[in-house]
């Protein structure tokens, strides 16, 4: 019996000393360190930006007189154009909805001389448009903001219109400058830069249609311009 509590005690010790070096040889778990969630970028808030591009599209013209009866041309026009813009909107999640508001100056213009019963030629000149309208957006990303716009548009219109028999002898001369309204939609893409600057791309189609304008001094004559357009411009935003 002596024999047996001898031989166990023996081995508690060989067991006892020998556990330490065999712990020390299983590699230990990694330890990662939980890092807290960045706040969401938030889109509300007010902003005031600039943009600039190029326009392009077309004037018809629709006019009567004693020298060309029923006259129907529509005449391409483009050009660049820059402006600036301001705005205000609200997130709810991953939608953004707001309104703006802009201004643009614009270099577009068009040229046409038609040859027929006479010569005309007219020089149209888009001076500035501008647009009320609601914008709504989905994020999705934290920081791009893809959103559709719609709303309605303003403009200026300039046109010198001018007729001569085709021996050359000038039978008339209109210039006309028009107030133009209508409507605007569109699409656009924006990213946040940081906390405050937004960069972006944007479309808008415009159709304007100009009060219908009756001719003094000519005999049974009217005149009346619309304006389809199509703006691509870049801008830049500052967040308030």
């Amino acid at each position: 019996m002596t024999r047996i509590v001898i031989a166990a005690t023996m081995a508690a010790c060989t067991i006892a000393t020998t556990l330490p070096a065999y712990s020390a040889d299983i590699p230990m778990r990694p330890y990662y360190q939980s890092q807290m969630p960045s706040q969401f970028y938030n889109w509300t808030g007010l902003y005031l930006g600039g943009h600039g591009g190029y326009s392009w599209g077309k004037e018809r013209e629709e006019y009567n007189d004693q020298f060309t009866p029923n006259y129907d041309r529509s005449i391409k026009m483009n050009g660049a154009i820059f402006g600036g813009h301001i705005g205000a909107q609200k997130q709810f999640g991953r939608f953004v909805f707001g309104v703006e508001a802009d201004w643009t100056k614009t270099l577009q213009k068009g040229s046409s001389t038609e040859i027929g019963t006479n010569t005309t030629i007219d020089d149209p000149k888009l001076n500035w448009v501008g647009t009320a309208r609601i914008r709504a957006g989905f994020l999705p990303f934290e920081r791009v903001h893809v959103y559709g716009t719609a709303g309605g548009a303003y403009g200026m219109l300039n046109n010198v219109h001018n007729e001569f028999t085709n021996s050359g002898a000038h039978l008339l001369k209109i210039d006309t400058k028009q107030a133009l309204a209508g409507y605007t939609f569109g699409a656009g893409v924006e990213y946040a830069l940081g906390n405050s600057w937004v960069v972006g791309a944007e479309w808008l189609h415009l159709n304007l249609n100009a009060i219908d304008t009756t001719m003094s001094g000519v005999s049974n004559s009217s005149y009346r311009e619309t304006l389809t357009d199509n703006i691509f411009r870049g801008r830049i935003s500052f967040r308030f």
